[in-house]
């Protein structure tokens, strides 16, 4: 049984230029469909966003679209926003990146970098999760959420 009852999915609001990224959405869509797993999300119907809403629809599961009113007007990047509000203690929900192609490599080289030059420390590093394939983040992020706990890291 898992322990994720929702998740919340950040991911393109066009399709990319490679069709990995569309195969890796529909298959985040059909994992969390056969898991039971709700999606939370931007509300889209565009690109990766909505292959990934179409998909949990169609595999019998719900949607929730929604949008901090904060947002509506500026597009801040969610993925930073929410990972600072982790940091800082205002929840305690974990973060995987599903890395298709590499696409995420370079940054989180850059975030281990800055971890071993001591500009961020190794606990706020290992609550950004990276893993190959949608059914691997579900498992690290189930395992996460059993050992959440709401607290400053910094």
């Amino acid at each position: 049984m898992s322990t994720i009852t929702r998740l919340a999915v950040y991911c393109g609001s066009a399709p990319g230029g490679d069709v990995r990224f569309a195969d890796v959405a529909r298959a985040t869509g059909e994992a969390m469909a056969a898991r039971g797993i709700d999606l939370v999300y931007g509300g889209g119907k565009l690109g990766l966003m909505g292959i990934v809403a179409d998909t949990v629809i169609a595999g019998g599961g719900r949607t929730y679209g929604v949008i901090p009113e904060a947002l509506v007007v500026l597009e801040l990047d969610e993925l930073f926003e929410a990972w600072s509000w982790n940091a800082l203690g205002y929840h305690a929900k974990p973060f995987c990146l599903v890395d298709v192609g590499g696409f995420w490599a370079k940054m989180t080289d850059f975030l281990d970098h800055a971890a071993a030059c001591g500009f961020l420390s190794p606990a706020r590093r290992a609550q950004l999760l990276v893993a190959a394939t949608p059914e691997e983040a579900i498992e690290k992020l189930d395992e996460a959420a059993k050992t959440a706990s709401q607290a400053m890291v910094w």
